[in-house]
């Protein structure tokens, strides 16, 4: 039986200030018998687990099967070539091109901006083509996800909306909106992309005030004179813009 000491010199002894501490006994029985008491002491925890020799060789072997199998990170003063031939075997490729990202999921849009950009950010961040695939699938799933919920708030509002006016506007319905569309078309598409971008086309706040100011245009009810003389007729940019006519 030996005792293995934590603070035993080479050999065997213990340093003259340090007492001997105790950490495991490990008996040596069986083919354990025949190794060296100094390879014993290290390694002896280790060795008992095994029935006999030959699995000691076994174990040695496939420990070093691994080994030669095993990837080492390149140092400091790795060359460019080792350095790429590393990132080669981890599956980080050499150039943003040889990212492929597949199929973009239903529902996300197609950015080559957007794309290239990612391209470059993965091949920066040292990732390997399966990750990148996997983050840029997530993010657009994720995108998908986003337009959804935002064409499913828009319909909801848009709904909510035309109930609210046929509410009040009803058997008129039909004649405020028509009004609304006069303004909208006089406003021009940059008009109505503004209010499709911030949402206002669909604030029936905003289109009942178009309604107003459709109706208005229409009957030329602005500004009439005192005295019972044809009411004066305003022009559209005259009622969008009061003050400029002044």
């Amino acid at each position: 039986m030996i005792k293995v000491f934590r603070n035993q010199d080479d050999k065997g002894g213990n340093p003259p200030s340090d007492p001997p501490q105790e950490v495991k006994t490990v008996e040596k029985t069986g083919w354990g018998s025949a190794v060296k008491d100094e390879i014993w002491n290290v390694h002896g925890e280790e060795l008992s687990k095994h029935k006999d020799i030959n699995s000691v060789i076994e174990d040695y072997y496939s420990q070093k099967e691994k080994l030669s199998k095993s990837i080492n990170r390149p140092g400091e003063s790795a060359s460019e070539e080792e350095v790429n031939k590393f990132k080669e075997s981890m599956g980080v490729p050499l150039k943003v091109e040889d990212y492929v990202f597949g199929e973009i999921p239903n529902g996300a849009g197609k950015d080559e901006n957007f794309d290239k950009w990612f391209r470059e950010q993965s091949l920066k961040r040292g990732l390997t083509k399966d990750q990148a695939k996997e983050f840029y699938n997530d993010w657009k799933s994720l995108e998908a996800t986003g337009i959804k919920a935002q064409t499913e708030s828009k319909v909801k509002a848009k709904e909510e909306t035309e109930k609210a006016m046929r509410v009040k506007y009803g058997d008129n319905y039909e004649a405020a909106m028509a009004k609304v569309t006069r303004i909208l078309n006089f406003g021009g598409d940059e008009f109505k992309a503004k209010l499709k971008e911030t949402g206002l086309d669909n604030d029936p706040g905003l289109v009942q005030v178009l309604a107003k100011l459709g109706d208005m245009i229409s009957e030329d009810t602005i500004n009439k004179p005192k005295g019972g003389n044809e009411p004066k007729k305003l022009s559209a940019a005259e009622v969008m813009y009061p003050e400029q006519g002044k």
